[in-house]
C-alpha cells in the first residue's frame, strides 16, 4: 500500500507470508537501498514494474508461491541480480529483457505449469541456459515472444548447443 511507511535505507525486506495482493509501485521506488526483496508465500499476480529500477541495489528478488502472471520487462534493469525466485506462480513467459540479467547465478521457474518461453527443457538446464535463452530472443527481435510454443522449441534446441552465454 502507498500509505504504507517506509523506511528508504532499508536494505532487507521480507513481506512473505502476509497474504499481500499489490505492492505498490511508489512503496518500491522510495526503497533506494533495497538489496533484498523477499516476497514468497502471498497473492501477488505481478510485480510492480518500478522492481526495474534498483538496478544499482537489488541482487536477490524472490517472489515464489504467489499468483504471478506475469513479470514487468523492466526486470531486466536488474543487472546486479544473483538470485531470481518465481517458482510455483502462473507464469506462461518471462519476458526477454531478462536476458540482460548476466549476474543471475541462482533462478527458480519450477512449477509454472503453463510456462512455454522458456520452454520446460531450458528452464531445468539451468539458470545460464535460460539467459542464454532470453538473450537470443531479444537478439532475434520481440516477434519470438508471439512464436507458438512448437516453434519456441526449436530456439530452444540451438541454445542446447551453447555452453556460452554472451553478453549483449
Amino acid at each position: 500500500y502507498s500509505t504504507m511507511p517506509i523506511c528508504a535505507s532499508l536494505r532487507v525486506l521480507n513481506l512473505s507470508q502476509n497474504r499481500i495482493r499489490i505492492l505498490a509501485d511508489d512503496s518500491i521506488r522510495r526503497l533506494r537501498f533495497l538489496e533484498e526483496l523477499v516476497v514468497e508465500s502471498n497473492f501477488l499476480d505481478t510485480l510492480p514494474p518500478s522492481i526495474g529500477q534498483k538496478e544499482d541495489t537489488l541482487t536477490l528478488l524472490w517472489a515464489g508461491q504467489n499468483r504471478l502472471v506475469s513479470v514487468p520487462a523492466t526486470i531486466g534493469g536488474l543487472t546486479r541480480l544473483r538470485s531470481l525466485r518465481l517458482e510455483k506462480n502462473f507464469l506462461r513467459t518471462i519476458p526477454a529483457e531478462m536476458g540482460y540479467c548476466t549476474a543471475l547465478e541462482d533462478l527458480n521457474l519450477f512449477n509454472n505449469v503453463e510456462l512455454y518461453c522458456p520452454p520446460p527443457d531450458v528452464v531445468v538446464g539451468g539458470c545460464k541456459k535460460v539467459v542464454a535463452y532470453m538473450q537470443r530472443l531479444l537478439y532475434q527481435g520481440s516477434e519470438v515472444m508471439l512464436a507458438k510454443p512448437a516453434e519456441l522449441l526449436r530456439l530452444s534446441s540451438a541454445v542446447e548447443d551453447s555452453d556460452q552465454v554472451t553478453s549483449l
